[in-house]
């Protein structure tokens, strides 16, 4: 028998304008370019010094996908890349796992499906499955099913693969070195979830699966 617990619960209705904490940071279908308000809020976030023109495809892409920026549902992220003998900066837009959530609700929503969860299963170092990760050490990997009307999508993450270490001291960075459970899990659940919904989520990528890049 297979035993499921809830997603999260989706809205009861979506609305076309995107959902923000405040009025002065609501993006308006109206609005073409970001104001004041956005820009000191984005740089709040992390989002700083980045050019017009990036700013402007995040915000046609927040405006496209009903995703709020504000509320961690989709952010820009700053990578050094070599350019010949130069490094330039390259900014990419990449959806968090709450707007992966928030995506699937709306896509079962307008296909009239119901999503559900089979219980996270984290893996040892000798394979052997966890209902629940209370080792102080990382899990080797963590697998996740989304059921979509009874239908099972697994995705399967293993920590090795995603934890960004630090290039000197070897050790895991940011939320992955405080909870790598939780973190390794919410790359499995991504895969999971894009499987479920190829039309809404392929091609795309959170920041926790890229974090090691």
């Amino acid at each position: 028998m297979t035993v499921t617990e809830p997603a999260s619960a989706a809205p009861a209705a979506i609305h076309h304008s995107i959902p923000a904490p405040s009025t002065e940071l609501t993006i308006r279908d109206t609005q073409d370019f970001c104001s004041l308000q956005h820009h000191a809020a984005l740089a709040q976030l992390g989002i700083r010094n980045a050019p017009d023109g990036d700013l402007a495809v995040f915000f046609h892409y927040c405006k496209a996908h009903r995703l709020d920026p504000f509320s961690h549902q989709v952010t820009m992220i700053r990578r050094r890349e070599r350019d010949g003998d130069d490094w330039v900066d390259k900014w990419t837009i990449q959806t968090e796992i709450d707007g992966y959530r928030l995506i699937a609700h709306r896509a079962a929503n307008r296909d009239g499906k119901v999503i559900s969860y089979r219980p996270t299963i984290w893996v040892d170092g000798d394979e052997g499955e966890h209902l629940r990760w209370v080792r102080e050490e990382p899990p080797a990997a963590a697998e996740v099913t989304v059921l979509v009307d009874g239908a099972a999508f697994t995705g399967y993450a293993s920590y090795r693969e995603f934890a960004p270490l630090h290039p000197k001291t070897g050790k895991p960075m940011g939320l992955w070195g405080k909870m790598p459970a939780n973190q390794v899990a919410k790359c499995a659940e991504a895969q999971a979830l894009r499987k479920a919904f190829p039309r809404d989520l392929g091609g795309t990528q959170t920041s926790d699966e890229t974090a090691g890049e």
